[in-house]
């Protein structure tokens, strides 16, 4: 596990050829900083400190612990599993530049079953997360039952199975952030992403222009993905985010990702002869998502 950021990064005095992305993707440009996004939600305040807690406390242990859940996410069969590596699992094991920051990912299903696949250290891992992961699925559906709402879609037209998955970022203090990014633009895969950060390092893409999203302390921010613009027969744009780095801080960000269950579509009530269907249905886990990591996409 030499190639995990949190066990190296510390130590260096430069930004490696390695991680050096291309000119025309660095953050060069000075970039404004919003704070007035809304950010009510109802999750205990020590339960999200908590969280954010056992989450560094995880990429603080030494490299040997950490090693058992670190593989190749690219190449990982078992989806459900505690994930870690480096980068993106698009650049992972490959000889593209790589992205400065460590993920931990792993399904958080309601059922909990997969539990037992989560880290066990900190003790308190499984406890804290297990709960966490059940407020964050109460406010997702409070989410989509709006998003719904708001798109001209039918009430409930969310209620349904879904996948939830924990991707949390951890991005070590950099010592060139002009050189490198956290993640470079994106739109998420999922059908809302809800994320929890203490530390500024999330931009969005508004009018061809990158805005910084202020890190507010025990706040959410909530992205629409790919899925979402589908449904909506491309009338919602999905939100284009990246990540940047910092000389002087380390970021951890918890990202829950709600996910669809099988098939996504435009939604049959918002299409007709006068509004055909812009997109064919697919199978989100069979079809889109391998497409979706593979060096092939755009996303």
């Amino acid at each position: 596990m030499a190639d995990l950021l949190s066990n190296w990064s510390s130590t260096l005095e430069a930004v490696p050829p390695s991680h050096c992305i291309p000119v025309h993707e660095r953050p060069l440009d000075p970039v404004e900083i919003v704070d007035n996004i809304p950010v009510n939600h109802g999750v205990p305040v020590d339960l999200m400190d908590e969280a954010m807690k056992v989450y560094k406390e995880f990429f603080s242990l030494p490299a040997e612990e950490k090693a058992e859940y670190a593989k190749d996410a690219a190449n990982n069969t078992n989806r459900g599993a505690a994930t870690l590596y480096s980068s993106s699992a698009k650049h992972y094991d490959s000889e593209e530049h790589r992205y400065w920051r460590d993920v931990l990912e792993h399904s958080c299903n309601l059922d909990g079953k997969d539990k037992i696949t989560w880290p066990s250290n900190p003790p308190r891992y499984r406890e804290v997360i297990g709960a966490y992961g059940d407020e964050l699925r109460r406010v997702s559906k409070v989410i989509l039952g709006m998003v719904a709402e708001g798109l001209g879609l039918e009430a409930g037209f969310f209620d349904k199975e879904l996948g939830q998955r924990m991707l949390v970022n951890h991005y070590p203090a950099c010592p060139d952030p002009s050189l490198t990014l956290g993640v470079g633009g994106h739109c998420d895969p999922n059908l809302i992403t809800i994320i929890q950060q203490e530390v500024y390092g999330l931009q969005i893409l508004k009018d061809d222009k990158w805005i910084g999203v202020q890190a507010i302390r025990n706040a959410f921010v909530v992205n629409s993905g790919l899925p979402i613009t589908v449904i909506r027969n491309g009338k919602l744009a999905s939100v284009a985010h990246r990540v940047v780095t910092n000389t002087t801080q380390s970021r951890t960000s918890i990202g829950t990702f709600i996910c669809p269950h099988d098939i996504v579509e435009p939604a049959k009530s918002l299409v007709g002869p006068e509004n055909p269907p812009q997109f064919k249905s697919f199978n989100w886990g069979i079809d889109f998502m391998p497409h979706y990591l593979s060096k092939k996409s755009v996303y």
